[in-house]
């Protein structure tokens, strides 16, 4: 854990803090969105707790009795998101420290080691894999929805469920069985034209007669007949054209 130490330096109050020594350094040169996932990643809760606390009691320390200046409420941060929000009460600081010109004490680090080297080609190499890492998550939830939505329907439409009796029905397959034999069909017509009579008309040629196609949107493909009911609808045509 990093420790503080003060010291002054020809009346100038020098505050030892790797964290607060990165900030100072880096918070005029690159924006606050790219400094934040440095700090969450570089350094644990416990430093940028004693960071932030330390900060605190140096602005409270220079804010003056002409100055008007009200804080921000920095609570004590627990839970989920405790790292983010820590470096978010750090940078507000910060920033109110830079628009008021507070006169702060002077952060500098004890251990080098303790300081990440950054620049601005890699915090913007960084912020572009962690963006490339969101879109990837978000990919991998859009497949596996769509995966599930697929099986689902599959399921719903699978042709050859069973029934409780242990007949097995296909969806969109027909049985020749259901349907009686088709023989021939009379037509007959009533005119009514001035009191015309009534006729009736000749037998209607199955094999010529026009037939209508009805189609379904979205309809899955109906599988074809078996060899056994083609025999036995061929037979049964057969016998009609006989009779």
């Amino acid at each position: 854990m990093c420790g503080v130490k003060v010291f002054y330096v020809m009346a100038k109050e020098v505050v030892f803090s790797e964290v607060l020594c990165f900030i100072k350094n880096n918070f005029y040169k690159l924006p606050c969105s790219e400094i934040k996932p440095v700090l969450c990643n570089f350094y644990d809760d416990d430093e940028l707790a004693i960071a932030k606390e330390t900060l605190h009691k140096a602005v409270l320390n220079a804010v003056g009795d002409g100055i008007q200046l009200q804080l921000p409420r920095l609570p004590k941060r627990q839970g989920d998101g405790k790292t983010k929000l820590i470096v978010d009460d750090i940078l507000k600081l910060f920033t109110i420290i830079d628009e008021w010109k507070l006169d702060v004490p002077r952060f500098v680090a004890e251990e080098l080691s303790r300081i990440p080297f950054v620049n601005a080609d890699s915090i913007n190499v960084l912020a572009l894999a962690k963006k490339l890492d969101c879109v990837e998550t978000r990919l991998h939830s859009v497949e596996q929805i769509l995966s599930k939505a697929v099986i689902s329907g599959v399921n719903d439409s699978a042709p050859g469920t069973c029934s409780a009796d242990g007949d097995s029905t296909a969806t969109g397959a027909f049985d020749t069985d259901d349907f009686p034999p088709l023989l021939s069909v009379k037509m007959n017509h009533q005119i009514s034209d001035f009191g015309t009579s009534r006729y009736e008309g000749s037998d209607v040629d199955l094999d010529n007669a026009m037939w209508t196609k009805v189609t379904r949107l979205h309809r899955l493909d109906q599988p074809h007949r078996s060899t056994t009911q083609s025999a036995q609808a061929q037979r049964r045509q057969e016998t009609v054209q006989k009779k």
